[in-house]
């Protein structure tokens, strides 16, 4: 693994890498929702910055002041390419994320949200954008279930996420941390990645950015008991925390349309995510079929 992990460091010619992250992927096992670390997360090179590794190997985030990373996402469209088990367009085996996002970067695409360390790795050897990595786990009674834990966190890291989202909702979580908790763990073991905090209101917004993550999304709102009934798109959310926060506001959740994304850059987001209304065709065909009930 230092062998693959070390020679990263030169090999940054797009197709190179995707072949160098086909060998990586080999040195994960798969389990359950995802693909879980066979060594420990920092002894694996954080694929993104192949161009500045140094010669200790050892994972570094992008950090937000880089404007390589900045001046990619400002003003654009990143679009989420998820299915969940159950769904059309879930692959066991994988291959079809990878897809959508080909699809997505041909069609303008600024970056790419994703859930599964699987589908970060395979996304990420297909495609040139920057990746916003999750992993989705259920673990009831608690109802956080966006990258709640570190597990979740290494994983994402290990197979080179540009950023890694997390629930930062005031809700009670699996680690009995708080989101202020969870993120100062997250800093202490990987000070430079870039996080985006997914939440639902304003308070839980502030609060995100106040505890120092770099992106604070609209994700949940509307799905949560703290914001029920919000309006979709929620166009007021994102207004609000672009007047009192100190970060960037990527303004996602119910997004149909591209009046409605343009809308969001015009209301100061810094850029917009857009899924269902894009690569969920079950979605998108029953949004037609109610409408001609």
């Amino acid at each position: 693994m230092a062998t693959i992990c070390s020679g990263l460091s030169t090999l940054c010619d797009r197709n190179w890498r995707g072949s160098c992250m086909l060998q990586i992927r080999r040195e994960f096992s798969r389990k359950s929702s995802g693909l879980l670390l066979s060594a420990k997360p920092e002894t694996y090179l954080h694929a993104p910055l192949c161009a500045w590794a140094n010669t200790s190997s050892r994972v570094r985030g992008i950090s937000m002041t880089n404007p390589r990373l900045i001046n990619r996402l400002r003003g654009g469209l990143v679009v989420s390419c998820q299915a969940l088990p159950g769904e059309p367009l879930f692959a066991a085996g994988g291959g079809v994320m990878p897809l959508l996002a080909m699809a997505a970067e041909q069609g303008g695409a600024v970056g790419i949200r994703c859930n599964s360390a699987r589908d970060v790795l395979e996304i990420k050897a297909a495609v040139g954008l920057p990746v916003i990595g999750l992993i989705k786990n259920q673990y009831l009674p608690y109802e956080p279930y966006i990258t709640a834990t570190m597990a979740e966190v290494q994983a994402l890291v290990a197979v080179g996420a540009d950023i890694v989202a997390l629930d930062c909702t005031l809700r009670e979580r699996v680690d009995k941390l708080s989101p202020a908790g969870f993120i100062a763990q997250i800093r202490a073991a990987f000070p430079n990645l870039v996080l985006m905090a997914d939440v639902a209101t304003l308070k839980e917004g502030l609060a995100a950015a106040e505890c120092g993550v770099d992106f604070v999304g609209t994700t949940l709102s509307g799905y949560t008991p703290q914001s029920q009934g919000a309006p979709g798109p929620n166009f007021s959310l994102v207004e609000q925390l672009v007047a009192r926060a100190d970060v960037p506001i990527i303004a996602e959740g119910r997004i149909r349309t591209p009046l409605q994304a343009r809308q969001m850059i015009d209301l100061g987001a810094f850029c917009v995510v857009v899924g269902g209304a894009i690569t969920r065709p079950m979605e998108i065909t029953s949004d037609f079929v109610t409408a001609l009930a």
